[in-house]
């Protein structure tokens, strides 16, 4: 999700208009498995279609070419938006991006992931 997160800011930064709303990621899961070395593909695919099913990240195929199986992710879930893009440079567009919804509880917050890595927020 990490992962996910970073490339979506990176268009954001990059002036990449948003598809329906939302701004994406677009990454097949080959990619994936090649950015993170230390997962194999299927390993990749199980994590991502988990992520789908949690809620936590929306995934489509937005190219028109029916050759062209490119998926595109973004964050779904406004805790999650609220968690990854709260800093981004332009607060108009933070504010825009995260739902005013998405109170973080004022306990800290534990994500954790499937590779036993966890992330404090508070």
């Amino acid at each position: 999700m990490d992962n996910i997160a970073y490339f979506i800011k990176d268009n954001i930064r990059h002036g990449k208009p948003p598809i329906d709303g939302e701004y994406w990621c677009e990454k097949s899961i080959n990619e994936f498995a090649n950015l993170l070395p230390y997962y194999s593909f299927n390993q990749c695919r199980r994590i991502i279609e988990k992520l789908e099913k949690s809620g936590a990240v929306l995934s489509k195929k937005l190219k028109k070419k029916r050759h062209d199986q490119t998926k595109h992710y973004t964050l779904k879930c406004p805790l999650v938006k609220k968690i990854y893009m709260s800093n981004l440079p332009n607060p108009e567009l933070a504010k825009r991006l995260v739902p005013e919804e998405a109170k973080i509880p004022s306990d800290k917050v534990s994500i954790s992931y499937s590779n036993s890595f966890s992330k404090q927020v508070e």
